[in-house]
């Protein structure tokens, strides 16, 4: 079987519903400016569910030649936290329905004890 999605939203949305019914938050790993995230969090607060935000936000993490990032210097989380709350006041999400984690994955994970049902992987390997 294969699936074909129209979109990033429409992705969200189809594989958001097959986990409708299975108890848990929502994780999104490599969250960057937030755009997946705040899609993800309008969908959580539709469905009474809470979002978690993880990523390294470092500036100190290695470039790649094309890593446009560089040049607009979002990978501060200094930078990207007014974009992200700006992003997610323009869907309605509250505040309460989603948590930015800062942290490499390796430090913020292990620990993570949160049931979590839906997991959007989108991150660089360093």
């Amino acid at each position: 079987m294969y699936l074909v999605f129209s979109d990033r939203t429409d992705l969200f949305d189809r594989t958001f519903r097959l986990v409708a019914d299975i108890p848990g938050d929502v994780a999104e790993c490599g969250v960057k400016r937030g755009r997946s995230l705040a899609y993800l969090a309008y969908l959580c607060q539709e469905s009474g569910r809470h979002i978690w935000g993880f990523d390294a936000w470092d500036e100190a993490m290695p470039y790649s030649k094309n890593d446009t990032d560089r040049v607009v210097g979002t990978r501060s989380m200094e930078i990207a936290d007014p974009i992200i709350k700006a992003k997610m006041a323009n869907r309605g999400v509250r505040d309460d329905v989603y948590t930015l984690v800062p942290g490499w994955f390796a430090d913020t994970l292990p620990g993570f004890t949160t049931r979590l049902n839906y997991i959007h992987l989108d991150a660089d390997i360093y």
